[in-house]
C-alpha cells in the first residue's frame, strides 16, 4: 500500500520525518511497514485538521517534541515488525498498525497543551492576536480582559465580549463566566437576564465559583426572574464561599452580621469577613472595623476597629476614612487625639463626597489647637495634610 503522502522516491517513513526534523534515528528502522509509516502521518495530519490548527511551524514544534516518544517507539516497532514479518495472523497485523496510528497522535496531543501554557498577560498583544486568531483559548481569554481593561489597548467591550464568546463556546470556564457578567450589565452585548443565568450555569458546572456566587445570589434574593429559593442559594453562595470567592465570602459574613437568612451569629460574620480581607478585600477589612467601632454583634473593640478601619482606608474606602477620622478627633475612642490624623482623614473622605466628613472638618475649623497642631505639624505630617488638600477642597 503507497501512502498518500508519499514523494517521489517512495513512501514517507518515520525515519524520512526523523533525518527532516534531526532526530538522528538509526538506519536500521528504515525497515517499517509502509502502512505504519503512512497511518503516523495520517494520525499527525489528522489532528492538525480536527483542532484547527493550520500552522505549519506547530506541525514542526510537534514533530520536534516527539523526539524522545519516536526514538523509544522505533524500538519497540522494530521488534513488533519482526514479529509481524513471521506471523500471518491478520489480527496481529491490524492491533500493531492501529495502535501506532493512536501512539502518534497521543504524542501529538500534548503540544498544545504546552502552547496554551506558554501563554500569559505579560505575551505581547500581536502574538495574543495571532494565537487567538489560531484558536488558542486561553490568548483568547487574555485579550479579551485586555479589551475589558484597555490594557496596551484601547478599550473596546464589544470585541472582549466576542473573544470571551469565541473562548467560552470552547468550553473555558472562566470565559464563561466573564460573558455571564457582561450579559448581566450589559456591557459590550445587550442586557439580558436569561443569557446571563445560561453563561453562569455553564461556568459553575465547571466549578468557576465566582459563576456559583452569582447564581446562588439570584437564587436567594430572586433576581433575574428566578424564583425565590433561599435554601438552594444559601446552599451556592456557601459552596462559593468555601471556594475562596470573596464577594460570597462578604455576602456569608452579612448574612450572619445581620441575622439574615441564618441565626445571627457575629462571631461567624468576623470569620468570614476576615477570609476575604486576608485576601486584600477592602471592603471586608472596612466591614471589620465598622462591627468593632459600633459593638454590633460583637464585644466593641476600638483597637481592633483602628486597625481594620486603617487597612481599608488605606485602600481609599471612604467609611474608613471617616472612621479613622472620629476616632482621632475624639481622643477617647483607644487612640489619643490627633487633630492632625483626623483632619487629614476626614479631608480624604469629604473628597469622596462623605458629608459627616465635611462636618467634621467645619469643627475641626472651629477649634484653635486643631489649627495650632496643623501649624505644628512635622515635615512628614505636612505632606500627608498637602496630600489630603490636594484631594479636597476642605482645608483649615
Amino acid at each position: 500500500m503507497r501512502s498518500s503522502f508519499s514523494g517521489g522516491s517512495g513512501p514517507m517513513s518515520i525515519l524520512s520525518i526523523s533525518e527532516r526534523y534531526g532526530f538522528g534515528m538509526e538506519r536500521n528502522y528504515i525497515r517499517f511497514p509502509s502502512q505504519i509509516a503512512g497511518l503516523s502521518c495520517l494520525g499527525l495530519l489528522f489532528l492538525l485538521f480536527v483542532t484547527g490548527n493550520h500552522n505549519p511551524l506547530w506541525f514542526g514544534s510537534t514533530i520536534s517534541s516527539m523526539r524522545s516518544l519516536v526514538l523509544s517507539l522505533a524500538t519497540v516497532l522494530q521488534k513488533l515488525y519482526d514479529c509481524l514479518h513471521r506471523s500471518s495472523h491478520m489480527k496481529l497485523r491490524i492491533v500493531i498498525i492501529g495502535s501506532t496510528a493512536i501512539l502518534a497522535l497521543a504524542g501529538c496531543s500534548t503540544q498544545p497543551s504546552a502552547q496554551q501554557d506558554s501563554i500569559s498577560g505579560d505575551t505581547p498583544i500581536a502574538t495574543l492576536e495571532r494565537e487567538a486568531a489560531e484558536g488558542n483559548v486561553r490568548a483568547q481569554a487574555i485579550l479579551a480582559s485586555k479589551y475589558v481593561n484597555g490594557e496596551g489597548v484601547l478599550e473596546n467591550s464589544s470585541k472582549a465580549a466576542q473573544l470571551y464568546r469565541t473562548a467560552a463556546e470552547q468550553g473555558d470556564g472562566g470565559s464563561q463566566f466573564m460573558l455571564g457578567l457582561m450579559y448581566s450589565i450589559g456591557e459590550g452585548v445587550p442586557q439580558d437576564d436569561a443569557e446571563a443565568i445560561r453563561w453562569y450555569e455553564k461556568a459553575s458546572e465547571q466549578g468557576v465559583a465566582g459563576a456559583t456566587y452569582q447564581l446562588g445570589r439570584r437564587y436567594f434574593l430572586g433576581e433575574y426572574g428566578i424564583t425565590i429559593d433561599r435554601e438552594k442559594g444559601m446552599t451556592m453562595i456557601r459552596k462559593a464561599a468555601e471556594s475562596d470567592e470573596q464577594e460570597a465570602q462578604i455576602f456569608m459574613g452579612y448574612m450572619y452580621d445581620k441575622g439574615n437568612g441564618v441565626p445571627q451569629d457575629g462571631l461567624q460574620a468576623i470569620d468570614w469577613y476576615t477570609k476575604a480581607a486576608n485576601q486584600g478585600n477592602a471592603e471586608a477589612q472596612f466591614r471589620i472595623g465598622h462591627m468593632y467601632f459600633t459593638g454590633e454583634s460583637v464585644t466593641q473593640d476600638y483597637p481592633k476597629a483602628l486597625e481594620w478601619y486603617e487597612k481599608a482606608a488605606h485602600h481609599g474606602v471612604v467609611g474608613a476614612q471617616h472612621g479613622l477620622a472620629l476616632m482621632y478627633y475624639g481622643g477617647d475612642m483607644g487612640v489619643p487625639s490627633d487633630y492632625i490624623q483626623s483632619y487629614m482623614w476626614a479631608n480624604l473622605a469629604a473628597a469622596q463626597g462623605e458629608e459627616d466628613s465635611k462636618a467634621l472638618l467645619n469643627l475641626l475649623a472651629r477649634k484653635n489647637d486643631a489649627r495650632s497642631d496643623c501649624r505644628s505639624a512635622t515635615p512628614f505630617q505636612r505632606i500627608l495634610l498637602q496630600a489630603a488638600r490636594m484631594k479636597s477642597p476642605y482645608f483649615l
